[in-house]
């Protein structure tokens, strides 16, 4: 009788916590069986339940990007993952992957987006560099760059229309209307900076306009002072809050 197949442990995957040695290496030892009885019957339950067992993988494959411009490497992100350098490849290249691992970046997105990385010694910093480097030869957007990382089309890329090049931008002043007023909808980029541009006008906040139009703040601040030119109102000299709600 052939002994069953057990794969050597390694810090890339441990046995039965993921399906690195099990599905990858085929390994056969109790616990990767264990973890795949367990697996299948989750997989099943999901099914019965009409549930996706896979998501696009855009959000996450952005969030990883976005996360190297500002330095952070393959490493860094996989060590916080708790997981191997090849899994952080593996999921820039793949259209799907599962909800929890789409979760799983999120939440290292949301804790680390705000807060690059600083290198305590002369290699953690060239490591920094270096992928910063990488990042920005490869053309990839930052945190900065995206209102919804989940659903804004690529920066750079445009709408085709039937009018001429130097044509204005349709401005729908409803829209704008409405999301100054509270309503949520789904504002172009010409109408998110027409809405700044009179949420301004009315002494708010940049706060007080991203909480309004769901942006994140950072994108206001941005869109203020870099293409509108406009200086900031502080909270004290804004609107108050029970008047802009």
């Amino acid at each position: 009788m052939t002994d069953r197949y057990e794969c050597p442990q390694t810090p890339e995957h441990k046995h039965g916590e993921n399906s690195t040695c099990r599905s990858l290496h085929h390994c056969k030892c109790a616990d990767c069986t264990q973890f795949g009885a367990e697996y299948e019957f989750w997989r099943q339950a999901q099914i019965r339940r009409g549930r996706k067992l896979l998501i696009d993988a855009t959000g996450t494959r952005r969030r990883i990007r976005a996360l190297h411009t500002i330095g952070y490497s393959q490493r860094a992100i996989a060590t916080m993952a708790g997981r191997s350098e090849p899994w952080v490849t593996h999921l820039m290249r793949v259209d799907k992957v599962k909800p929890p691992t789409a979760e799983l970046i999120a939440g290292i997105y949301s804790r680390c987006w705000m807060n690059p990385p600083i290198g305590d010694t002369p290699t953690a910093r060239a490591a920094i560099t270096k992928t910063k480097r990488y990042a920005a030869a490869a053309g990839w957007a930052g945190p900065l760059d995206w209102d919804d990382i989940d659903t804004d089309p690529e920066p750079g890329t445009q709408t085709v229309t039937s009018g001429p090049v130097d044509e204005e931008p349709y401005i729908d002043d409803v829209a704008v209307a409405r999301a100054l007023a509270g309503e949520k909808q789904t504002l172009t980029r010409p109408e998110k900076v027409e809405a700044i541009r009179i949420a301004h006008g009315r002494r708010w906040a940049d706060t007080l306009i991203a909480a309004r139009l769901g942006m994140v703040l950072d994108t206001v601040n941005r869109i203020r002072k870099d293409e509108l030119k406009l200086p900031a109102w502080s909270l004290d000299e804004s609107i108050s809050r029970t008047e802009a709600a």
